[in-house]
């Protein structure tokens, strides 16, 4: 891995000060719509997995793809969801392959604002980073239900424990700087400082046996960025390898300005109907694919997003009712986990709602490069 890379983590926005009432676009229609002609649904996916707490959606679903790739064309495994820790890509080391910034402080270093563009943005950059890499450190090297201490805030709802937790790793992180700032100009073994590993394994509990040479390295750099990534991801005992034949792919390569009006109020929309034609091409391919949008916004302000989203797309379809009105629908493989699955039929919602949802079609008034994004092993057919 490209150490230069800093551990990135970005807390997801949930509400604000005033709690207003937030909606999401995701819609399932009634069971009056029946299934026209086949469905194209991507088979054996990997597990649907949960981000809790923490906005870690674009590591989420780059995983996800990445995982497909490597049960499918690099490992030809038959059952992608029922995999041991060993065999799973950790979503959290993923973060370290995310575009680095320039700031040293500890809160920008821990949760950093993207310095990418709105759509598109995290999940696509570290995809494609993620090409380049093509070697990736296992869940069982640093299991997310761990991470920050999660388990300390299972009691909390989701607003409050977003808030705990980026307390607690802020403070962590501010801890950590301290020492690493202080042991920088000092002679000492790490072995003998116990503060730089409890420190450490603060934010993540990890084995502090297998931390000391990481760790140790990590006090060599002469920045405190490079540093936390050695002494985090320094030690993987256990890494997935994918061919190199990995291929990353995005759409659309330059930037598309739409009338948003007219864009939101007619579902045949023409660059709708070229984005869908995209989706329907890479999954005609086998291949699942992600996109950004717009989880959730102020009901009543169509212009402002209070939360961003990165999800897979695994399947397409048409339903119709017996009038002969027809919907087209997406199947999403969301990692608000298993529950948000059964509520969304299974993650088929309505491909109007998430495409009149696209992240920045409001703010910046266009469809933004890179806003669909996934991994082959060549070109799509």
């Amino acid at each position: 891995m490209n150490k230069l890379i800093i551990f990135t983590i970005t807390m997801l926005t949930l509400t604000n000060a005033n709690a207003q009432k937030l909606i999401a676009p995701y819609t399932i229609v009634s069971s009056e719509y029946k299934t026209q002609g086949a469905e194209l649904v991507i088979q054996n996916m990997p597990k649907v997995r949960s981000q809790d707490s923490v906005g870690l959606c674009y590591a989420f679903s780059s995983a996800t793809l990445l995982q497909k790739y490597y049960c499918d064309l690099h490992q030809s495994i038959t059952d992608c969801s029922g995999l041991p820790d060993k065999e799973i890509i950790s979503p959290v080391v993923l973060t370290g392959l995310a575009k680095p910034l320039s700031t040293a402080s500890a809160k920008a270093v821990y949760f950093p604002k993207s310095t990418d563009s709105i759509a598109g943005g995290d999940s696509s950059n570290l995809l494609k980073n993620a090409t380049k890499t093509k070697k990736f450190c296992a869940e069982s090297n640093f299991p997310f239900d761990k991470f920050v201490g999660m388990n300390r805030f299972s009691n909390m709802d989701r607003v409050a424990a977003a808030k705990a937790m980026e307390k607690l790793a802020d403070d962590n992180i501010t801890n950590l700087k301290n020492i690493y700032d202080q042991r920088k100009t000092e002679a000492v073994a790490i072995e003998e400082c116990t503060e730089c590993l409890n420190a450490v394994s603060a934010v993540m509990p990890v084995n502090v046996n297998n931390r000391v040479q990481p760790v140790d390295k990590g006090l060599a750099k002469k920045t405190f960025q490079e540093f936390l990534f050695q002494s985090y991801f320094g030690g993987c005992d256990d890494i997935l390898g994918v061919s190199d034949n990995i291929t990353y792919g995005e759409y659309p390569e330059v930037d598309i300005v739409v009338d948003v009006q007219k864009y939101q109020a007619d579902p045949n929309h023409p660059v709708k109907v070229a984005y869908m034609n995209q989706i329907k091409k890479v999954l005609k391919n086998k291949v699942p694919l992600q996109t950004s949008f717009c989880g959730q916004k102020i009901e009543g302000d169509d212009k402002k997003c209070v939360g961003y989203h990165a999800a897979v797309i695994s399947g397409y379809k048409t339903v119709c009712k017996p009038n002969g009105q027809c919907i087209e629908m997406l199947k999403i493989h969301n990692s608000y986990g298993a529950e948000w699955q059964e509520k969304y039929n299974d993650g088929w919602v309505v491909a109007n709602d998430i495409l009149n949802s696209i992240a920045g079609i409001t703010e910046i008034q266009k469809i933004e490069h890179s806003s669909l994004s996934w991994i082959t092993d060549g070109p799509l057919k």
